[in-house]
């Protein structure tokens, strides 16, 4: 009876063997592919942790951009109230040279025709002052022809007063 069993116990065996063969291939695969995922899993880890760094590092970036763009923000605001008020101010200068420049545009207009009056002024003036030396040198004239008559009239009174004295000496007895 054991020699029965020895072909099957050969055949059990090479089954085995076969059976061991094929668990030990499928173990190696298996044991290969473990390795290889762990390898992966390390790498993965690696990627994973150096993932965590770059968000870790784009969450603190972010945190300084949101703060750059508030400041930036806030500086906009502030520049923008600054230009409107310098626009306003731009914009009054503006007026206030165009108002000027008109009044001393009217006030040039004015000069001119108050140096033209005054030029006109002024011939009257020289015709008026013209008129006075001759009215002056006539009244010289008069004078002069006055303290001539006046003379005149003196001498001749002197005369007449002499005339009259001796009138009257000579009629009184």
């Amino acid at each position: 009876m054991t020699r029965w069993i020895e072909p099957f116990n050969l055949l059990g065996v090479l089954a085995l063997a076969t059976l061991c063969g094929f668990q030990w291939q499928t173990n190696r695969s298996v044991n290969l592919e473990v390795h290889a995922m762990a390898i992966v899993r390390q790498e993965l880890e690696v990627k994973l942790d150096e993932r965590d760094r770059k968000i870790k590092g784009c969450a603190a970036d972010l945190d300084s951009f949101r703060q750059q763009v508030t400041l930036a923000k806030t500086e906009l605001e502030q520049t923008e109230t600054r230009s409107s008020t310098t626009a306003r101010a731009v914009a009054q200068a503006a007026h206030e040279r165009d108002a000027l420049k008109t009044s001393v545009a009217d006030w040039a207009k004015a000069m001119t025709a108050r140096d033209a009056e005054l030029q006109a002024v002024g011939a009257q003036l020289r015709a008026l002052a013209a008129e006075r030396n001759d009215v002056v040198t006539k009244l010289n004239d008069l004078g002069e022809k006055y303290h001539q008559v006046v003379q005149t009239l003196n001498e001749r009174t002197r005369q007449l007063n002499e005339l009259a004295e001796k009138y009257e000496k000579a009629r009184a007895p």
